[in-house]
């Protein structure tokens, strides 16, 4: 027997028990060290789990393998966790032709799913995960499941979680973990209602993403995850139970309250494993995945205000892959406070294009326009911005001063500029 030290590289994570994957062991220390790699980057995911690992070898004392920090070593497999015997009667989660997802919020609706996402499931069944429960205690008050030994929320337990089972191509699948980049996987056993059981990658709020609370969703989500249940059939007990959730009109601090928030002032701390990492003490990075890097790199200096350096890490990380909204609008933040406005404005553009309905780039964007004068473009695109999120104190300090223009021909005060790691 040994211990064996879980080590997670930048978040978003599939349960060991479920995934065909070995472990090391450092024989001398008689210690095991198993990893998994991201599905979605993060500042806050690299402080709080990828650039942790070197401190976790350290400190678990791993010494007679001689690792250096922040660099892979070799040692036998001895093992694996897919024997697990509940599991094996499960299909697994990666076919051939794709991989199974279970929606249970927003990605229920095919106006979510297919019109704004653009992602086409090859096949798709409705199910059920019993033991577990929806819950809306994920960053401003967004969906999340929870086992319900572990669940305290109050009310009416429904028992299991009803949503989709839909396999996708892998691109689909990766392109959807981007976009839900605050979440983690994990894998599930779904109680198909054709009468198959499926294990199905399920995406889970965090820790550090997790409310104290358990408020209501927002109105406009809760509605999304209702038409979607009625469009996909799902049972009439569990749609009669969505129906009893009250939606939020207004949200407060309580939605907003997490872990990853409470952190942001460590974002120094982040830059000095950054700045390591380059200097060639990564683990796992190839042409592959080194956009990620990049690009959280260059989003650190955007929120120390170190502006012109981090134009040149965010557009090499962007000319990897340009479907990074928070990267975009990083750039276009470091542009517009650099006066480059026209450049600012074609970045916070291509930035929508990615994520059309985030209140923060359309925010940004309109501060452009205020920036050039373009009052009524800046008019339309806060008016946009408040839509989507009419308590964002940073669109309503911008629609403010607008408003304060039609007055006295001028800005009172600065408008601001914002930043985001993703919006649902």
């Amino acid at each position: 027997r040994c211990r064996v030290l879980h080590l997670q590289l930048w978040g978003a994570a599939v349960p060991l028990n479920v995934c065909k994957q070995g472990f090391l062991l450092d024989a001398e220390a008689n210690i095991g060290a198993c990893g998994d790699w991201l599905a979605a980057p993060s500042v806050e995911g690299a402080i709080a789990s990828g650039l942790a690992m070197g401190e976790a070898i350290a400190g678990e004392a791993l010494v007679s393998s001689q690792v250096p920090l922040f660099q892979a070593f070799q040692a036998p497999a001895i093992g694996s966790f897919a024997e697990d015997k509940p599991a094996a009667k499960a299909e697994s989660s990666r076919e051939k032709k794709g991989v199974w997802n279970f929606a249970f919020g927003a990605n229920l609706s095919p106006w979510k799913l297919r019109t704004k996402r653009g992602i086409a499931p090859l096949e798709q069944v409705p199910g059920k995960l019993p033991g577990w429960r929806l819950v809306f205690n994920h960053k401003g008050g967004m969906g999340n499941i929870e086992p319900l030994e572990r669940c305290t929320a109050q009310g009416e337990d429904p028992g299991a979680v009803h949503g989709l089972l839909l396999l996708l191509k892998p691109p689909d699948f990766e392109k959807l973990s981007k976009m839900e980049h605050e979440y983690v996987t994990t894998e599930v056993e779904v109680e198909a209602y054709d009468g198959r059981v499926i294990r199905a990658r399920a995406f889970v709020s965090p820790k550090d993403y997790r409310l104290a609370t358990y408020p209501n969703p927002p109105e406009r989500y809760i509605k999304l995850i209702r038409d979607g249940a009625s469009s996909s059939s799902l049972h009439g007990e569990y749609q009669a139970w969505l129906r009893t959730i009250p939606g939020a009109q207004q949200r407060g601090a309580e939605y907003w309250d997490h872990a990853a928030r409470r952190r942001t002032g460590r974002y120094q701390m982040a830059l000095e494993r950054f700045e390591k990492i380059l200097r060639g003490h990564g683990v796992g990075f190839s042409a592959f995945n080194l956009w990620m890097l990049y690009v959280d790199y260059g989003f650190t200096l955007v929120a120390l205000n170190r502006f012109e350096e981090a134009i040149q890490p965010l557009e090499h990380g962007l000319s990897r892959n340009a479907a990074v909204p928070h990267g975009q609008n990083a750039l276009g933040y470091a542009l517009a406070s650099l006066n480059q406005l026209q450049e600012a404005q074609d970045v916070f553009a291509r930035g929508l294009e990615y994520d059309p309905e985030n209140p923060v780039l359309w925010s940004n964007l309109a501060v452009v326009w205020m920036a050039a004068g373009a009052w009524q473009q800046a008019a339309q695109g806060l008016e946009k911005a408040l839509l989507i999120e009419p308590d964002n104190q940073v669109v309503i300090h911008n629609a403010v001063l607008l408003k304060g223009v039609a007055q006295t021909g001028q800005l009172s005060a600065q408008p601001k500029l914002d930043l985001f790691f993703s919006k649902n």
